[in-house]
This record gives C-alpha cells, sequence and structure tokens, in this order.
C-alpha cells in the first residue's frame, strides 16, 4: 500500500469496505499525515441517492403489510431501478416515490459539495467494479477527478479442510483460535466469515468449552423479535 504515501492532499479513497481496517492500520503504523477522506461504495451510494432509517422501513412494513427482512430488501432494491418497464421495477418505483413523497428517503443535501470540493477521488482495491458503482463513478467524475489505482496482485494459496460433521469442524477451528491466542495472537483480530445461521449454537456450545469470547454479528433488531412483533401488531391497539 505504498501508493497511499503519494496520494494528494484533500482528496477521497474509495476502498471496499473489507480493506478498511488493513488501509487505516496502514496509515497509523506508517505515520502518514494526509488529508484524506476514506470512503466505500455504500456510502457512495447513500450520499448521492439517499439513505433509509427504521422508521423509513417500518413504514414499508405497515403499508404494504410484509416483514422486516422483505421491508428492507426492498429498500435496498430501489436503488438499482433504472428505467425498465415491468411489474417488479414499477413496484420497487412505487416504494421509492411513496416514501419520497413522505419524506421519509434521507438525502444529503451537501454531499455533492463535498465530493466537488475535493482534488480527485481516488478507487482502490476492487476486482471489478460493476455497471451501478460505474454510474456512481460517472456522477463524481462531473464534479472532481476519478483516479484508478491498479491493485497489487498477489499469489494466494490456501489449504481446504473437509469435516464429517459440523461439531468437528467447529472444533477444529476453536482449536486453532486457541493456538492463536496462545502465541499472542489478539483476540480482536481473529475473525470467521461465511458461516451461516445454523452455526450459531454449534459455535456458542463449543466456543464456551475451549472457554474462547466470541460475538456474533447478525441482522437481529427489535421488529424480528417475538416482543416486536406483538407491539407492530398491536400498535392500533395502543393509543
Amino acid at each position: 500500500m505504498n501508493f497511499i504515501k503519494n496520494l494528494e492532499n484533500n482528496s477521497i479513497l474509495l476502498i471496499p469496505y473489507n480493506i478498511k481496517d488493513k488501509v487505516l492500520e496502514y496509515i497509523d503504523d506508517n505515520d502518514i499525515l494526509l488529508s484524506i477522506k476514506i470512503m466505500t461504495f455504500n456510502d457512495l451510494k447513500k450520499g448521492l441517492m439517499y439513505d433509509f432509517n427504521n422508521e423509513t422501513i417500518y413504514e414499508v412494513m405497515k403499508h404494504y403489510n410484509v416483514n422486516y427482512g422483505v421491508a428492507k430488501s426492498y429498500l435496498n432494491d430501489t436503488y438499482y431501478i433504472d428505467d425498465s418497464d415491468n411489474e417488479k421495477i414499477n413496484y420497487l418505483r412505487e416504494i421509492r416515490d411513496y416514501l419520497d413523497s413522505k419524506n421519509l428517503l434521507i438525502k444529503d443535501k451537501l454531499f455533492k459539495s463535498l465530493i466537488k470540493s475535493k482534488d480527485n477521488i481516488y478507487v482502490y482495491g476492487f476486482d471489478y467494479i460493476n455497471k451501478f458503482n460505474k454510474s456512481l463513478l460517472d456522477i463524481c467524475s462531473e464534479f472532481t477527478n476519478v483516479v484508478y489505482i491498479d491493485k497489487e496482485k498477489f499469489d494466494y494459496k490456501h489449504e481446504v479442510y473437509e469435516f464429517k460433521t459440523m461439531d468437528e469442524e467447529v472444533t477444529y477451528v476453536a482449536e486453532e483460535i486457541s493456538k492463536l491466542i496462545d502465541s499472542g495472537v489478539p483476540m480482536n483480530k481473529i475473525f470467521i466469515a461465511n458461516y451461516s445461521d445454523e452455526y450459531y449454537f454449534t459455535f456458542k456450545r463449543i466456543f464456551e468449552a475451549f472457554n474462547i469470547p466470541y460475538f456474533i454479528k447478525n441482522e437481529t433488531t427489535i421488529y424480528t423479535t417475538l416482543v416486536g412483533k406483538y407491539f407492530i401488531e398491536n400498535l392500533e391497539n395502543n393509543k
């Protein structure tokens, strides 16, 4: 990441979310003093278009009679509405326009001014930029320079293990984590990725047996709990 030292001040560095911590760590470790704002495409999307919150989600749930997960999925899909004329696109367009009329889409009126105030947007770390994200960069190019930085190429080789049961798999992971901790690796530097919900209880049981503290990140909200559902279903009776 030596290229970071050569970036111009008063610029934006657009990177994938999964390398954000590594970039920040590199800047900190090398005492790089630059006026650089770090963003992801998600930040760019919300800034150039709009964001939404739980109030927005609840309005979709109530108005269209859908659950939390479906409402959130609809909202995420509204970002990708194009000029097509079909049932799905028209439905999403209706949802977006309805929420806009209710002022429930959160718009950053100063975001384009922020982009315009920057000398460059440096784009780094992407293997592929899809059509939608390219359109966001095209908008940005109307206000400032968009500079693409070639990603370093590494020849990674990984070992693959196969287990007969989930218990065996998670036990192996717990043993490897214990070895890392014993060797001095901080626990906040150890991550597990690409697991499904079915692993949660196995993680809990086996990690506790190994005395390994853990945090499972998920999308659980009050809207998906029994108490939350009861509250929503009986909201009209609680006036």
